[in-house]
């Protein structure tokens, strides 16, 4: 099990590649708005792969149910790696 704290840009690749890769991640941001724009970036990048028949439907489907998004720490206890990618703003 994988968490990622920030669902920006790179936050969002690592969940996607993480998901590539068999782990269950937990996607984790302040608002609800971030999660949103991390999920559909991670879910269109899915899509293309149903696109291009890299992946079935039904294998789309069985992927995203790998990724969790949530605002607050919740099961972050079950994790064997949290990875942090949160923007900095200097």
């Amino acid at each position: 099990n994988v968490a990622v704290l920030g669902a920006g840009l790179m936050g969002a690749g690592i969940a996607h590649v993480s998901i590539d890769k068999g782990y269950n991640v937990i996607l984790r941001d302040m608002t609800s708005k971030a999660l949103s724009r991390g999920y559909t970036q991670i879910s269109k990048g899915y899509q293309n792969y149903v696109k291009r028949k890299r992946i079935t439907t039904a294998e789309y489907d069985n992927i995203l149910s790998n990724l969790e998004c949530q605002t607050t720490l919740a099961n972050f206890g079950k994790c064997d790696m949290i990875i942090e990618a949160v923007f900095e703003d200097l």
